[in-house]
């Protein structure tokens, strides 16, 4: 009986021990668990840190951490757009698919995926400008793409670019937008022009040379951006044979014109209702005859002027009109021409219909003198 007590005993002590044993095994296993939970989220927080740099650098200065993989066609399909290329085998497929060069090495797919991006570039200022990581949750990662574009004004194209992603964070789903952004900073996309209430039409803005002999002139508008339509079709820069009764040559087609022709976008989130002119329908006409030889268009380009505006400046009891002034303008588009103009006259009319008469502070406006080679432009817009 004394035995069996003791064989009991110390099967208790056994199980006793086993049991500790176990205990002490799971709590060093959840330490070595969290441990690495911890070193994971530390080493992907590193990363993202490390790539946000890196991406910073690149728009600074021109670092290849977005790497570029080749321009495709303007009808380019998004079968592959977006997608995290994974291997090397799948990126050897995009290669054929696209018909591009090779840009990346097998043994850069052993610790690196790479999302495939397509921005729409377009040929007068396009270039991939940066890309930030907007947001990592789990295993999901949006990416931002910033790029120069001018909304269908210049021929696209369609630039590939692989933007490397550490393997480490097992990312599963990508989320890629595309902004096109100004040199101020100010960033907005291609809908935003259509949509955003505060953004208006600038209409009809035309553009004469008269240079004092004939001579071949340059015309770049500074915020190609924010044009949505030209004529002649508008790349980097209008090239013209000029002469001095005003007639143009466009050397790229041989077209004869009489004007270069554009319209865009404007932000008006601060535009001045306090100052102009208030004008009723009928004395519509001989305001705008007065006023625009006051701001120096001849006769010609002010009956353009009136043909274009008149009917729908008609359409209201009365008016409210104010001229935006030379700097004004030229913050918003400025004119690079070369040779430079002895003389450039820049009218650029705002409008907004009203059922009856406000008061406002009559604008005052100043004569310029024609004389050298002079360039004149005018246009208009329709305030809501």
């Amino acid at each position: 009986m004394k035995k069996k007590i003791v064989n009991l005993s110390n099967n208790r002590l056994v199980g006793i021990i086993l049991v500790l044993l176990c205990i002490l095994l799971l709590v060093v296993v959840c330490i070595s668990i969290s441990k690495s939970i911890y070193s994971s989220r530390e080493s992907n927080n590193e990363y993202i840190d490390y790539l946000k740099n890196k991406l910073e650098e690149a728009s600074e200065n021109n670092l290849e951490i977005v790497i570029y993989g080749g321009t495709v066609s303007e009808n380019v399909d998004d079968t592959y757009k977006d997608q995290l290329v994974t291997d090397y085998t799948s990126y050897l497929n995009i290669v054929d698919y696209y018909g591009i060069k090779k840009s990346l090495t097998e043994d850069e797919f052993v610790n690196y995926s790479y999302v495939l991006v397509i921005p729409e570039i377009d040929d007068c200022s396009g270039t991939i400008n940066r890309v930030e990581i907007d947001n990592l949750s789990g295993n999901k990662l949006d990416l931002n793409i910033k790029y120069d574009g001018s909304c269908g004004v210049c021929a696209p194209t369609y630039e590939i670019y692989f933007v490397p992603i550490s393997k480490e964070l097992n990312i599963r789903s990508i989320n890629v937008t595309y902004n096109y952004i100004e040199e101020n900073k100010n960033e907005y996309n291609c809908d935003d022009l259509n949509n955003n209430e505060n953004f208006i039409d600038t209409d009809k803005p035309l553009i004469y040379l008269y240079p004092e002999t004939q001579m071949q002139v340059e015309v770049k508008l500074g915020n190609i951006k924010d044009v949505t339509t030209t004529y002649p079709k508008y790349e980097d820069s209008w090239h013209i044979l000029a002469n001095p009764n005003g007639n143009l040559i466009d050397l790229k087609t041989g077209r004869n014109l009489y004007g270069l022709y554009w319209e865009g976008k404007r932000i008006t989130d601060n535009t001045n209702l306090t100052e102009g002119f208030v004008i009723k329908k009928e004395d519509t006409i001989s305001f705008l005859e007065e006023k625009l030889a006051i701001l120096g268009l001849n006769e010609r380009e002010a009956n353009e002027f009136i043909i274009y505006w008149l009917p729908q400046l008609e359409e209201n009891n009365y008016n409210f009109i104010r001229f935006l002034s030379i700097e004004e303008i030229n913050e918003y588009m400025p004119l690079e021409i070369s040779p430079t103009p002895d003389t450039i006259i820049r009218v650029l009319m705002e409008f907004k219909g009203l059922d009856e008469r406000v008061e406002v502070k009559e604008q005052k406006l100043e004569t310029p003198k024609r004389e050298g080679f002079v360039v004149v432009e005018w246009g208009g817009s329709k305030l809501d």
